[in-house]
């Protein structure tokens, strides 16, 4: 029943250690964060003149930064304390997310986009063996489905705050390049506050047997890793070519604003937050492998739905329902 089933899982959150529940902090402002410049940045960068092959390549070199860094923040996570790097993450993200909308050489929105992709996969990097370290079986599953909910309906309050938040300093300061610009600052400086929660974790120097071997890809076989790894491949390679875009796309096609572009993302959100809140459930009710496959299946219907709601006017456009 529903009783049985929230009491259950209110039980397993309060299992969480205090350094899960300050990992959880971090991520609800990392979450909000985020969240801002993934709806706002490329409006930011529309209204500044850029056109959309320009910012696909800002996009790139930030997708480059996660691809570049991700394999030696694994490496060096085993090695170091991992409060460091969630502070140098944390420092890192913000600076490069205030770079991005103060400054207009290429080139250095290039290296900025770079750097903010970069820390950015440091934080998500570390989660997991922050979790092995500071969790037990019992709770682990609750805590990684918890966190992504936490960034998520952190992001929920970011896109449909900070959406509004430009749009109403736009219309005041008659710029909505300005409107923009604060908002997203206002996010990083939101971000930064990360810092706090990581300061105060405590977090041993792993030891030396934990590290993980630099030859990390000789200890699976061949099939498995590639089981592991084209699937994401595949969904990211898809996302890429959607999802980046999509808040210009509703920009360009219905032409509407900031805020109600923050409502229809902060919509899916929410739908996305529950979905990892139901994650851990489902994993217990189908095991890992079928529950993950169930989640994707639910997770990639969000173009249909989008589909069904747009319908075409007489004059050969295209509206919202």
């Amino acid at each position: 029943g529903v009783v049985p089933f929230f009491r259950s899982y209110f039980a397993h959150i309060r299992m969480f250690s205090r350094n899960a529940r300050l990992f959880l902090a971090g991520s609800f402002f990392f979450g909000f964060g985020w969240g801002t410049f993934w709806v706002l940045e490329n409006l930011y960068f529309r209204e500044i003149g850029l056109p959309e092959g320009t910012i696909g390549r800002i996009l790139a070199f930030q997708s480059l930064g996660t691809v570049v860094v991700a394999i030696p923040a694994s490496l060096l996570a085993s090695r170091v304390r991992l409060k460091g790097l969630l502070i140098a993450a944390a420092v890192l993200t913000a600076a490069s997310y205030s770079v991005l909308v103060t400054a207009y050489p290429l080139p250095i929105l290039f290296l900025a986009s770079s750097f903010a992709g970069a820390a950015f996969m440091v934080h998500h990097v570390v989660a997991a063996p922050f979790f092995m370290r500071n969790s037990t079986p019992r709770e682990r599953i609750y805590l990684f489905g918890i966190n992504w909910a936490v960034e998520m309906l952190a992001g929920v309050i970011a896109v449909a705050g900070g959406g509004w938040l430009a749009r109403y300093l736009g219309q005041i300061l008659e710029s909505d390049v300005l409107g923009l610009r604060i908002t997203l600052l206002v996010a990083a400086g939101v971000l930064l506050l990360a810092v706090i929660p990581y300061l105060l974790i405590h977090s041993p120097k792993p030891a030396p047997e934990d590290a993980l071997d630099i030859r990390f890809w000789r200890l699976r076989p061949p099939r498995i890793l590639s089981r592991l790894l084209v699937p994401p491949f595949l969904v990211g390679l898809g996302a890429g070519l959607i999802i980046p875009f999509l808040n210009l796309y509703f920009r360009d096609r219905f032409d509407l604003d900031s805020g109600s572009i923050g409502g229809i993302f902060a919509a899916g959100q929410i739908i996305t937050a529950l979905g990892f809140v139901v994650g851990p459930v489902l994993a217990r009710r189908f095991g890992t492998l079928l529950g993950r496959f169930h989640v994707q299946g639910l997770k990639h219907h969000d173009l249909a739905v989008q589909n069904l709601l747009i319908r075409p006017r007489e004059d050969g456009d295209w509206d919202l329902w």
